[in-house]
């Protein structure tokens, strides 16, 4: 989105120009055609200080989001998307909650066609999302309101310059008005991580040196489950496989399923926002979110070597440029809840919705 912000006035300016009556972007942008779909599979409509978009703050950047790539779709993008791009556009814009600094409301106010009918995304199928060279998936329930339900998963092959954090592995959950999984931030500090560690990481132990990608990754679909496995690890743990499973039971609950081998994997972490609170038991966790939905996290008695504990640890770490927090609600906040299940190369988890 952030690129969009240069890219897309500069795309427009060459439409309009002379030189270029007939303008496509597959001709100008090729590998953009499909950044609308994977965008708006993994954004929710949950309110934020500077809008109504929460996405998953995949490598290190953030979980809040807003409207402006939607403004751009509509002016740049092919016409059978533009349905589904004006419906996502009024899904995320709330004029009551428009933080406008860098003026994105302008290019809504000239771009928006009255004359065609938005569309649900979900009729175009962009409820599944898959990029295999980059190494990503984003699996969503439905397309309707804040409690959609976005389960990401990141494996990357290659990292995006600029945005390279340690996050080989690693998940997201969005859901029920709520954002339950979280990463690290803007940083390359590893505690903020949701992943497994060999040791249970220190505040600003940073990512270990050699390889930082995924050295596999694939996925696939059986019933109405989806599956994606990968492998690499940027926090030092060896041969560490992660296979996740992705069940929406039905339109208001899922079932993750992850599933850890490693060599030396000794700690599985999740982060969570600060404000999700933490309830521990014997063979997992309790999270429950500020409007009283709950998902539950459990693993095998017989694989957990030790109590499971969480602490505190601050999202972005000590960075401290555009570091704002976790924007949720009417706030921005500071740290996560690192949840901490001590393990033995192994470990078998499973995270339910339910409550609410």
């Amino acid at each position: 989105v952030y690129n969009w912000s240069f890219v897309g006035p500069a795309l427009a300016a060459l439409q309009n120009s002379n030189n270029n009556p007939v303008f496509e972007l597959e001709n100008y942008a090729p590998h953009a055609v499909r950044t609308l779909w994977g965008w708006s599979a993994a954004s929710v409509s949950i309110p934020h200080p500077g809008g109504r978009t929460t996405q998953p703050d995949l490598s290190d950047d953030d979980p809040q989001g807003n409207y402006l790539l939607t403004a751009f779709g509509l002016r740049l993008y092919p016409e059978d998307q533009l349905p589904a791009i004006k419906w996502m556009h009024d899904y995320l814009l709330d004029v009551n909650r428009i933080s406008d600094d860098r003026g994105f409301l302008f290019y809504s106010v000239c771009w928006y066609p009255e004359n065609i009918q938005a569309e649900n995304p979900e009729q175009k199928g962009w409820t599944t999302f898959v990029d295999s060279t980059y190494g990503v998936s984003v699996w969503r329930n439905r397309f309707r309101d804040e409690n959609d339900v976005v389960v990401a998963f990141n494996a990357p092959l290659k990292r995006v310059s600029g945005h390279k954090g340690p996050d080989n592995l690693t998940f997201r959950i969005i859901g029920k008005g709520n954002f339950w999984v979280t990463g690290a931030g803007r940083t390359g500090e590893i505690a903020g991580q949701t992943n497994l560690f060999p040791a249970t990481p220190s505040v600003r132990e940073k990512e270990p040196d050699g390889p930082q990608e995924s050295y596999s990754f694939k996925t696939w679909k059986k019933d109405d489950r989806f599956f994606a496995s990968a492998s690499g690890s940027s926090l030092g743990v060896k041969n560490h496989n992660r296979k996740i499973e992705v069940e929406f039971q039905n339109e208001n609950t899922a079932v993750i399923k992850i599933n850890d081998s490693s060599e030396n994997g000794k700690v599985w972490r999740l982060n969570t926002p600060e404000f999700n609170a933490v309830e521990i038991f014997d063979n997992g966790f309790l999270l429950t979110a500020p409007n009283g939905s709950q998902i539950k996290v459990t693993a095998p008695s017989e694989q957990i070597k030790g109590k499971i504990s969480f602490t505190k640890v601050r999202y972005g770490g000590g960075t401290s440029q555009h570091n704002r927090g976790i924007g949720f609600g009417e706030r921005y906040w500071e740290f996560n809840n690192a949840v901490d299940i001590p393990c033995d190369g192994n470990l078998d988890v499973k995270i339910e919705f339910y409550g609410g």
